[in-house]
C-alpha cells in the first residue's frame, strides 16, 4: 500500500512496531526486514532513528534485537 501522507521508512517503522508489540521476545532487524521484504540496511537505519527517539530499546549481542 503506497500513501503519499508519508514516506516509506514511517510505514516500516510502523508495521515494525506493530510487529514488536506482539512479540514476547527481542527481535532481530534481519528477522524483521526479511519478514517485511524489506532490506536491511534501510530498516537498520529506520531502527537507529527510533532508537535515537527512545521508540525502542536494543538489546545487543546474538540473542539480541529490539
Amino acid at each position: 500500500m503506497k500513501s503519499y501522507l508519508y514516506g516509506a521508512g514511517a510505514e516500516y517503522a510502523l508495521h515494525s512496531l506493530l510487529i514488536l508489540a506482539t512479540s514476547a521476545a527481542p527481535v532481530s532487524v534481519v528477522d524483521l526486514a526479511r519478514f517485511q521484504r524489506i532490506p536491511e540496511r534501510f530498516l537498520a537505519k529506520v531502527f537507529t532513528r527510533m532508537k535515537d527517539a527512545t521508540l525502542v530499546v536494543g538489546t545487543e549481542g546474538i540473542a539480541g534485537g529490539f
